[in-house]
């Protein structure tokens, strides 16, 4: 049997009619690309298990006995991978025909590739924000205070840049939710963190990258389709994971970078947003904000709470 290009992983949770949907758009890219599929199923709380064993009988199955998150289940999925690159692909996530072929023939024409990420865009067509910059105080004062929203003709960029289609670009970070990586690579910097549980893990896996001398790419012009929402994610301008996760990325490669001034920065970006759904939500009565919204006061709760 011949050794896979690519081998797609694919961490799911309690998302079984997602994860099918997505396995199927694998399955029909297999006419294009030489790959194996491999789901990590994280002790699911329905029968996805059992339903991508019965159907979908080609892919690689792996039952965790309890789920202790993306990074831990995407690094469970790469040590049995067999093929020569790596694409992490979110369960919500669906890929179109021909771009995974594409973005692989692009990813071996790059100098010293790392991670790898296309242009991710939602099922209502709108794209989402999936690259950008390390966490930084400049960083984070600019997102805060939607600097790069209310200056956009200056090209000023805060932690996400803004998705525009063009040529293929040098950045910081990629988002997880679709990451194509050279095994060997992946490995070479020993996978994922598992101290996070969701979110940032991506962009601590690119500062390590960048670090070791690689070099993370965005390619724009190759869509992938995400199901914004449905695994995890959010399009909320600020990852609302709880504030664990950017303060442990930050006190492991930021030292100089104060606890009390980054959570502050984030407590008032937050508030801001939360003004700006509250207005969606009076004058629109949009069921997303409402949603949105509720996150911001779970996690603006934990921000306070949580000691320095």
């Amino acid at each position: 049997m011949s050794t896979p290009s690519v081998s797609v992983v694919i961490v799911s949770y309690g998302t079984r009619d997602l994860t099918l949907a997505a396995l199927e758009s694998v399955r029909e890219t297999k006419q294009a690309v030489d790959l194996e599929a491999i789901v990590v199923d994280n002790a699911s709380p329905d029968d996805s298990a059992d339903a991508i064993a019965r159907e979908k009988s080609w892919v690689k199955l792996i039952r965790s006995p309890e789920n202790r998150g993306f990074a831990a289940g995407a690094n469970q999925g790469a040590r049995a991978a067999q093929g020569e690159w790596l694409l992490f692909l979110n369960s919500d996530a669906r890929l179109p025909a021909g771009s995974l072929a594409q973005l692989l023939r692009i990813a071996k024409e790059l100098r010293t590739p790392g991670a790898v990420g296309p242009w991710i865009q939602r099922t209502d067509g709108k794209p989402q924000a999936s690259v950008g910059h390390f966490y930084g105080p400049w960083r984070d004062f600019v997102r805060s205070f939607y600097l790069d929203r209310v200056l956009r003709r200056t090209g000023l960029e805060g932690l996400f840049i803004p998705p525009r289609r063009g040529p293929v670009r040098k950045v910081d970070w990629v988002s997880g939710a679709c990451m194509l990586i050279r095994r060997d690579t992946f490995q070479s910097v020993e996978g994922f963190d598992e101290a996070y549980f969701l979110y940032v893990e991506d962009m601590d896996l690119c500062f390590r990258l960048s670090k070791a001398g690689w070099v993370n790419y965005y390619v724009p012009e190759i869509t992938v389709m995400h199901e914004l929402g449905q695994s995890g994610s959010s399009n909320n301008p600020f990852p609302l994971e709880g504030g664990k996760a950017p303060e442990y990325f930050i006190r492991k490669f930021r030292p100089g970078y104060p606890i009390p001034l980054q959570r502050s920065l984030r407590v008032i970006g937050i508030l801001i947003w939360m003004s700006i759904l509250q207005y969606r939500i009076l004058a629109r009565h949009d069921a997303e904000a409402m949603r949105h919204a509720g996150l911001c006061r779970a996690t603006l709760n934990t921000l306070l709470r949580t000691p320095d």
